[in-house]
C-alpha cells in the first residue's frame, strides 16, 4: 500500500492542523468504508471492518491524551509519554493498512509486548558526549522462543513503506501559450516490506541521523550528519512531452555526498538518459520521469515542498519509524532510570538537550504523518 499522492498545507501549528486530520478517523461509520474500499472486502466482511474502525477509533484518543499530557509535563516524563502516543498512534496505521489478523486482539496473542527492549552499553553519564551517550542507548528486537520477531513495533514496520518524493511539477501547455504549476509526487517507492531490522538494534544516534529536523543540533555537538538537502522539481511540455525530474543536491560534507552517490543507481538500458552534473557547490541528477528508466534512489524524507532530504546510508526505517525507535529509547531511558535521566536534566548535558530537541520533533511530525497514512496522501508544508 504505497502512497502516490500528496497534498499541500500552510498553518504555524503543526501539531493543531496534523490532529485536525487524524479527527476524521474516528467517526467509525465512515472508517469502516474505508477499511472495506481499501481492501476491497465483502459486504459480509463489514462487521469485522467496523471492530477496526472503532479500535483504530480508540487508538487516536489514547495518543491524543497521551500527547497533549506530554504538552502539560516537563523534559523529565515528556519522552515516556510520547513514547506511548507514538504507539498508540503506529497501532492506528496498523488498524488501517493490515488485514483483520492485526485487530487488537490478535495481536495481543502473539504480539503482546512492545517489540523493542532498551540496552545500555556504558553508565551514559551526564559528562559524557553526544557521540558517547547517544551510541550508548540502543532498541533491540524482543523476540519469540523460536528467535522471530514480535510487538507492536514489528506488526507497524512490517507494513511501513517507503514516503513519496514530492516536488513542484511544470507542464507547458500546446502552442506554448500557457505553463500550469502544480505541486504533487514526483516518485514513489517500492510496495515491498522493508528490511528487517537489524538483530543487533539501533543506537540512539543511528536514528537520529536520520532525521531532518535534528541536523542542525547535532552539528553542534560535531555530529557529522547521514542525509544531504536536495530540491526536486519536475517540467514537461513544449520540446519534452516526457516528464524530466531535476534533483538538485544542495552542498554537503563530501564524505557525505560520496555516500548519497553510491546509492544513486540506474539499470544499464537506461543509462544515455540520464544526466549527471558536478559543481563545486553540488550535484544536479536529471532523468525522465517514464517507467522505462527504472533507477534506484535513497530514501528521502520531505518535511516541505522545497526540500528533500535524501539518506547517504542504506535506509529501511521512513521517517516515522525513526521517531517511533528513538522515543523508544528516550522514553524508557526516563522511565527505567531516573536517577540518570534527571542528572542529565539537571546539569543540560548534550543528551538531555538533543532528545528536548527530539520531543519538540515529534510534536509536529509524529500526527502529521499518520495522518498523511491514514489519508494515504503524503502531507508536505507548503512554503
Amino acid at each position: 500500500m504505497i502512497i502516490t499522492e500528496c497534498s499541500t498545507f500552510r498553518t504555524t501549528d503543526v501539531g493543531k492542523y496534523a490532529w485536525g486530520r487524524l479527527a476524521h478517523f474516528q467517526n467509525v461509520e465512515a472508517v469502516t468504508g474505508q477499511i472495506t474500499d481499501l481492501h476491497q472486502l465483502p459486504q459480509q466482511q463489514r462487521t469485522n471492518a467496523r471492530k477496526q474502525a472503532t479500535q483504530l477509533r480508540q487508538c487516536l484518543m489514547q495518543a491524543r491524551e497521551y500527547y497533549d499530557a506530554a504538552r502539560s509535563v516537563s523534559l523529565a516524563t515528556r519522552p515516556v509519554l510520547l513514547y506511548y502516543a507514538v504507539m498508540s498512534l503506529a497501532l492506528a496505521e496498523v488498524l488501517m493498512k493490515q488485514s483483520a489478523d492485526s485487530r487488537l486482539e490478535k495481536l495481543r496473542e502473539f504480539h503482546g509486548c512492545h517489540g523493542l527492549q532498551l540496552s545500555l552499553a556504558n553508565a551514559v553519564a551526564p559528562p559524557d558526549s553526544l557521540d558517547l551517550a547517544a551510541t550508548a542507548l540502543r532498541a533491540k528486537p524482543q523476540t519469540a522462543p523460536d528467535g522471530s520477531p514480535r510487538g507492536t513495533f514489528e506488526v507497524w514496520r512490517r507494513s511501513s513503506r517507503e514516503l513519496p518524493i514530492v516536488g513542484r511539477y511544470s507542464q507547458t501547455h500546446e502552442g506554448n501559450l500557457a505553463t500550469t504549476s502544480r505541486v504533487q509526487a514526483l516518485m514513489a517507492g517500492s510496495d515491498a516490506e522493508p528490511e528487517a531490522y537489524p538483530k543487533s538494534g539501533l543506537s540512539l544516534l543511528d536514528v537520529l541521523l536520520g532525521l531532518p529536523q535534528m541536523v542542525e543540533i547535532l552539528a553542534a555537538y560535531g555530529v557529522k550528519p547521514k542525509l544531504v538537502r536536495a530540491t526536486c522539481t519536475a517540467v514537461s511540455g513544449g520540446d519534452n512531452p516526457e516528464p524530466s525530474i531535476t534533483i538538485i543536491v544542495h552542498p554537503a560534507l563530501p564524505s557525505t555526498m560520496n555516500d548519497f552517490m553510491e546509492l544513486v543507481s540506474f539499470a544499464p538500458r537506461g543509462l544515455e538518459r540520464v544526466n549527471v552534473k558536478e559543481y563545486p557547490s553540488g550535484i544536479m541528477l536529471q532523468f525522465p520521469g517514464s517507467i522505462d528508466v527504472p533507477g534506484k534512489l535513497p530514501w528521502g524524507v520531505c518535511p516541505d515542498v522545497n526540500n528533500t532530504w535524501f539518506s547517504a546510508r542504506q535506509e529501511s526505517l521512513n521517517e516515522f519509524g525513526l521517531l517511533y525507535v528513538a522515543l523508544h529509547i528516550a522514553g524508557n531511558f526516563a522511565r527505567y532510570y531516573p536517577d540518570k535521566w534527571l542528572a542529565h536534566i539537571e546539569v543540560s548535558s548534550p543528551l538531555a538537550l538533543v532528545i528536548d530537541r527530539l520531543t519538540e520533533v515529534a510534536f509536529d511530525r509524529m500526527p502529521l504523518l499518520v495522518a498523511g497514512e491514514l489519508s494515504r496522501r503524503c502531507l508536505v508544508a507548503e512554503a
